[in-house]
């Protein structure tokens, strides 16, 4: 975040330095905005990141590799979720042969729970 102080060192001319401070502002209220449009995402995403720092999800990078192993294939999309049972990735993965596969993963652990 820029603050004030700076702005002014920055341009010599106050009407510079006031052009520079409400285009700040504007972007801050941008940032703002995102998150407070959509609480309810801004909550799952925190809820994900506690999750994983506190070891109740794989790191991402560790689950790519199993479900990657298990499926033969390179995720090429994933979504993660929490469901009543815990966290779930829905993925994507290309095969080698070319196809998708769709599968539902246990984010605890890395297991192909279905797939399709």
């Amino acid at each position: 975040m820029i603050s004030i102080v700076h702005i002014i060192r920055a341009f010599s001319h106050p009407a510079r330095a006031l052009v520079a401070l409400l285009c700040s502002s504007a972007v801050s209220s941008a940032e703002t905005a995102d998150t407070a449009d959509y609480p309810q995402q801004r909550d799952e995403q925190d809820a994900a990141l506690r999750a994983a720092r506190e070891g109740d999800i794989l790191p991402y990078p560790e689950l790519k590799k199993r479900v990657e192993r298990q499926l033969a294939g390179e995720i090429v999309g994933q979504r993660l979720m929490r469901t009543n049972t815990g966290w779930t990735y829905e993925v994507r993965v290309r095969r080698k042969d070319g196809r998708v596969v769709y599968a539902l993963v246990d984010a605890a652990n890395g297991k192909v729970m279905s797939r399709k």
